[in-house]
């Protein structure tokens, strides 16, 4: 789904019990994330399940995690940066890191700067772990959509920017275009 669908603003109540019917839906989202080439997370609403679960890849596998939360944070919520892969003399030449730019299936060609933490304790129905990184940011990308919150929230909360890719460009945007009044 992308937006405006109103099914990405619904706030998902937790799995009760995982049924048949509830693992169908799994499977079908673990399918239509592998499926995907330029994903690594996505959220049941996404595709239209309203059940509170998300797909992500890792390791060249989809995990389905239901039930997620944040246990624990670590540091305060930043922008992320990429750093620069060249080496130091290169770097020192050249100057700084890039910032990191979230992207959202909802929002095809639409990227922004978001503050996240960058280290969290996740937990889900039947496992959790430390994740750091991007790691941490898909979580909490995924985790925002089945809470109704959408990127462009985050990227307003965080007054960060947003851009429309065009070819390998990027062209800044209005964000107000993109929030809801």
């Amino acid at each position: 789904m992308t937006y405006p669908n109103k099914i990405l603003r619904i706030k998902i109540k937790p799995i009760v019990k995982v049924s048949d019917e509830i693992q169908a839906k799994a499977n079908e989202l673990a399918k239509t994330l592998a499926e995907c080439s330029n994903g690594v997370g996505l959220a049941a609403p996404q595709i239209g399940i309203t059940e509170r679960m998300f797909a992500i890849k890792r390791g060249g596998k989809v995990e389905v995690l239901m039930n997620p939360e944040v246990a624990k944070t670590w540091g305060e919520k930043e922008f992320p940066v990429i750093a620069d892969p060249r080496p130091a003399a290169a770097k020192a030449m050249a100057g700084k890191e890039e910032e990191f730019l979230e992207g959202c299936l909802s929002f095809p060609n639409l990227f922004g700067t978001v503050k996240r933490y960058l280290k969290i304790e996740a937990r889900w129905m039947d496992g959790g772990r430390i994740l750091e990184g991007f790691e941490a940011i898909v979580f909490q990308h995924e985790l925002d959509h089945l809470n109704g919150i959408l990127v462009i929230d985050r990227i307003k909360e965080s007054k960060g920017r947003i851009y429309r890719m065009q070819g390998e460009n990027k062209v800044e945007l209005e964000l107000q275009s993109f929030v809801e009044q």
